[in-house]
C-alpha cells in the first residue's frame, strides 16, 4: 500500500525476524522485508528454521537485493546473496485477489484534475490521485470486498493544459468474480493474474484476477 501511495518502484520494511522479498508475481511494484539483523546465537543454529543474519540493499532503477552473513568453517563470516519467500498483497495467492490495480502514465506537457472517483463495488485502497503532472507514473488499488461481486470503479479527470485542455477523461475498470474483465476511456494496456507483461495495445485480458490496466494519458 505504502508503495502505491508514494508511487516508487520498491519499499524496503525491516525488523520483523522473518524475511520476505518480493510481491506475487505480475505485481508493477515490489516489497523487500529485510528480516533480522541480530538473530540469537542459538536462534542461528537450532535444527529446524534457524534464524539468519538479512540485510538489504536497493539497486538503481528500484530492484532490490537481499543478503545474509554466513559463518565459515573457520569462525570467520563473509557475506552473501540470499533468498526468502515472496509476501502477498491480498491473499497468499491470486485465486483470492479480485483487486483492479490502475495505473496512469502521463505524457509531457500534460495536466489533469480528479472530478470523481466512484466505486460500485470494492473499497479503494489507494484512492486515484487528485492531480495529475506531466512526465509522470501514478497508481492506483480497488480492493474486491467479500462477496460475489468483484470490483468496478471509475475515475473522471479533466484535463487542465496543452491542446486537450477542457477535455473529459473517463477511465472505467472492473474485475467482476464471474463475467469478463473490462476497461475503457483511454489507450490502454492490460494484463492478469500472474502474467509478467502487458498485452498489445487495446487488447483486454477477459480472464483472470487480479486485473492490471495501464493508461496512457
Amino acid at each position: 500500500m505504502a508503495t502505491f501511495r508514494s508511487n516508487v518502484r520498491a519499499t524496503v520494511m525491516g525488523h520483523t525476524h522473518v524475511p520476505k522479498l518480493s510481491l506475487p508475481a505480475g505485481m508493477d511494484v515490489t516489497a523487500m522485508n529485510t528480516g533480522f539483523e541480530c538473530p540469537a546465537r542459538p536462534d542461528m543454529t537450532r535444527p529446524a528454521n534457524p534464524l539468519r543474519f538479512t540485510f538489504g540493499q536497493v539497486l538503481a532503477g528500484g530492484s532490490v537485493y537481499m543478503s545474509q552473513v554466513i559463518q565459515r568453517p573457520d569462525g570467520s563470516h563473509a557475506v552473501q546473496s540470499a533468498s526468502a519467500p515472496r509476501d502477498w498483497v491480498v491473499s497468499p495467492n491470486a485465486a483470492g485477489d479480485f483487486s483492479c490495480y490502475v495505473t496512469l502514465i502521463c505524457p509531457p506537457g500534460f495536466r489533469a484534475e480528479r472530478v470523481s472517483s466512484a466505486a460500485a463495488h470494492g473499497t479503494y485502497v489507494v484512492e486515484a490521485p487528485v492531480t495529475l503532472e506531466g512526465s509522470a507514473t501514478y497508481r492506483f488499488w480497488l480492493q474486491d470486498l467479500p462477496g460475489v461481486q468483484g470490483t468496478e470503479g471509475t475515475a473522471q479527470y479533466r484535463i487542465t493544459s496543452g491542446p486537450r485542455a477542457g477535455q473529459m477523461l473517463n477511465l472505467t475498470y472492473e474485475c467482476p468474480l464471474i463475467f469478463s474483465n473490462s476497461c475503457s476511456g483511454a489507450s490502454f494496456r492490460t494484463k492478469s493474474g500472474e502474467q509478467q507483461q502487458y498485452g498489445a495495445e487495446g487488447q483486454i485480458a477477459t480472464r483472470g484476477h487480479p486485473f492490471f490496466v495501464q493508461f496512457q494519458l
